[in-house]
């Protein structure tokens, strides 16, 4: 499960550069929406933005870690914002959500290696 938190991870971390949102509530469509007009998007990348974010919380559901997840998402949408000249939406601060980012790995890993294994010793 490590190369699992490690992926999801590089993936939070790249979320406000790519066309990615906050998955699952009014904050994740507003947050979806103005990066999608910053950076000149389209629908699908609107849908692409929304369902990053909902994979994600489903992901954080399964293991036990909403209000982790909840506190992550609610970081990027507060603190992000269009570099308008540049047609970027970013975090006003490159780190200001590594916290609740790597807090939420943290509690999918520990849960994950506290999960019973699959079916048949696998």
């Amino acid at each position: 499960m490590k190369f699992f938190t490690s992926a999801l991870l590089a993936v939070a971390l790249t979320l406000p550069l790519t066309a990615c949102g906050n998955g699952g509530g009014p904050g994740t469509k507003g947050y979806c929406r103005e990066q999608t007009e910053c950076e000149f998007g389209t629908n699908r990348d609107y849908n692409a933005c929304l369902e990053t974010w909902e994979y994600e919380k489903e992901i954080a559901k399964v293991y036990g870690c909403r209000r982790e997840y909840a506190d992550k998402r609610d970081c990027f949408v507060a603190n992000s914002f269009c570099d308008f000249p540049n047609r970027n939406y970013l975090l006003v601060n490159p780190d200001i959500c590594l916290v609740p980012t790597l807090i939420l790995n943290n509690c999918i890993d520990v849960s994950s290696n506290n999960q019973d294994s699959l079916p048949g010793g696998m």
